[in-house]
Order: C-alpha cells, then structure tokens, then sequence
C-alpha cells in the first residue's frame, strides 16, 4: 500500500512539474492609435505558414486552428468572410518552432552520499526541448498594413489523441484572442 502512495505522490509531482514547465506566454503589438471598432469582417489571407513536420505529426493542425480562430472571432462580434473584398482584415497564422537547450547545473557540495558526506561531485542536466510559438496577425484590408499581432510561446507537446490536440489549440487561441480587440 506504501508503494502505491508513493507512486501516486510521484506521478502527482511529476504532473505539477510538467504543468509548469509547459507554461503559455501571450504576447501581443498593435497600433494604439486606431479605432478598432471600425473592423468588423475577416478573411484568412491563406498564407499560412506552418512547419510541415507539424503537419505530418498533426495533418489537420491548419484546420484546428482555423476552426478555434472562427469560433473566437465569432464570439466576438466578428464574421469571416469568403473574398478580401467583403472583408476589413485579413488574417494570417504562423507557426515556428526552435530547438532549445536547457542547462541546469544541480551543484556539488550541497549534495550528501549515503554516510551524510560532502561530495564534490556535479550533476549538469540539459534538457533539450521544441518551442513553439503561434502568431495571428490582422492587416488591414484597404491600408494592407498590420494592425494587431498576438502571439504564443511555449514548449511543444504532442498527443496521442486529436481530441486533446484540438483542447490544446481551442485554449491557445483563446488566449492570443483574449487581447483582440483591444480596449481603448
């Protein structure tokens, strides 16, 4: 029984850690100046631009994203459009991934060998990860400039089971989206 605690303490542990190290960044740049009330229609500018090792571990990824996109927007007072000539922004998604290092050095002499003795031995771990980072950009249909930007970072994660990739993605989007349209 002591041996399933402790396990269930360690997969608790491990769970709370990962949580934490796949924490979500949102980032966002617009231009302060303008009325955003004025927009009110979209259109995906189809250029989107995702790593196609991404497609092949996750082949309807654009349409998931799309989808997500749609629904926020939809919340939102927008409407999605079928040419850029109905439209007042088009949108555009990015998806780039970088391999990262980390490298932790875990010390020497705070750690103990069994007989409770200074060690000088040094434990450097380096973790080698993929981070991503999901951009949505908004330009103006009439100026063709960009107007709002929003982006997300974080370590990658895949799953097994597209039900939880289109969860990961539907809250992704939702929180770039939650700055959109900006307040005055």
């Amino acid at each position: 029984m002591a041996m399933r605690r402790l396990f269930g303490v360690l997969i608790f542990s491990f769970l709370i850690w990962a949580l934490g190290c796949s924490s979500l960044t949102i980032y966002t740049d617009f231009d302060r100046n303008l009325d955003f009330a004025q927009y009110r229609s979209y259109v995906w500018a189809g250029q989107d631009s995702i790593p196609e090792e991404l497609l092949v571990r996750t082949p309807r990824l654009r349409e998931m994203i799309h989808f997500a996109a749609d629904k926020e927007l939809e919340a939102r007072g927008f409407h999605k459009v079928d040419s850029p000539g109905k439209a007042d922004l088009k949108l555009s998604v990015r998806f780039l991934v970088q391999r990262k290092k980390e490298i932790e050095d875990m010390g020497g002499r705070a750690k103990y060998d069994p007989e409770w003795m200074p060690s000088d031995d040094t434990e450097i771990v380096v973790d080698e990860y993929d981070e991503g980072t999901l951009v949505l950009s908004f330009v103006d249909v009439k100026s063709n400039r960009m107007v709002w930007r929003g982006w997300a970072v974080r370590r990658m994660m895949f799953f097994r089971k597209p039900e939880r990739t289109q969860r990961e993605v539907e809250f992704t989007i939702s929180q770039i989206l939650s700055k959109f349209p900006p307040g005055k």
